[in-house]
């Protein structure tokens, strides 16, 4: 009898285009090391070939699992909410088919296309104390800001804060310099903070982070579900509220330096790089 932890993975995929199935083929081999691994793939309101795709990668295995949830774009409009809908359907499903010891959620739409394919048996291996989940880097600098929260690198929504510098510039001006003033905004809240982590630096504590990859210890989760809305009804990353619920259970979290994938471009700004802060590695973690 194999001592080899049980692997669920899942990922949302929508409208997949052409790039489709080199994504499943990845998706396949980053899980290779583990045979009897479940691979789950939730998805909703297709407009293009992706559904015919999907169906024909679900026929091809019984670890392949579909999960189709159409119409929910019109049942639920807001995006993050709706985001955070199907991460909770899909971890329902593994709580209630497809027990497992480690949950991996990655992001099927580039960022992980030349991830190590034994990376995932590494990150197991290599687990941190006390860890409930870690999460991965990129090479060309961390850009996952609206899913990270650190007491002093991101301690709120970077996007709410771009905001509110755009809401204490004069009306006039804002009219008037509107594209100026935005990047100015997004070049201090964002791109500034998108740090180059260097491969190895030690693993850094974290209240939240995601960045395409996040490998879950299954028994943290107890509980524990995504969530897009603060108590005050304010819309928050579906990742944050997931990754608050681990850190009040106790729970540590972790970004691995070592644990590389991409960073997408479109995410990325002239001032992202930047070296990684040494005082950033050893926070007090909220």
């Amino acid at each position: 009898m194999s001592d080899q932890p049980r692997i669920t993975a899942y990922g949302l995929i929508r409208n997949g285009g052409p790039d489709l199935g080199a994504e499943l083929t990845r998706f396949e081999a980053l899980l290779s090391a583990f045979p009897a691994a479940r691979l789950i793939i939730a998805t909703n309101d297709n407009q293009d070939g992706t559904d015919a795709e999907l169906d024909a990668w679900a026929a091809k295995s019984p670890n392949h699992v579909l999960l189709r949830f159409d119409g929910l774009a019109r049942a639920i409009p807001d995006r993050i909410d709706r985001l955070a809908v199907v991460r909770n359907l899909c971890l329902a499903a593994i709580r209630e088919h497809h027990a497992c010891d480690f949950m991996v959620s990655l992001d099927l739409d580039g960022p992980n296309v030349r991830l190590s394919v034994g990376s995932i048996g590494e990150v197991i291996e290599r687990w941190p104390a006390g860890a409930a989940a870690v999460f991965a880097n990129q090479r060309q600098a961390y850009y996952d800001l609206y899913a990270l929260r650190h007491p002093s690198w991101c301690p709120s929504d970077c996007w709410l804060e771009v905001t509110a510098d755009l809401n204490r510039t004069p009306r006039l001006l804002r009219r008037l310099f509107a594209d100026r003033r935005r990047r100015q905004a997004v070049s201090r809240r964002v791109w500034s903070r998108q740090y180059r982590i260097e491969p190895e630096t030690p693993p850094i504590a974290v209240d939240s982070a995601y960045g395409g990859l996040g490998v879950y210890r299954m028994s943290a989760l107890a509980g524990c579900w995504y969530g897009s809305r603060l108590p005050s009804g304010a819309a928050v990353c579906e990742h944050v509220g997931l990754h608050a619920q681990l850190r009040t259970a106790g729970g540590q979290l972790y970004i691995l330096p070592w644990l590389l994938n991409d960073a997408p471009d479109e995410h990325l700004g002239p001032e992202s790089g930047a070296p990684f802060p040494d005082q950033l590695l050893h926070p007090a973690v909220s």
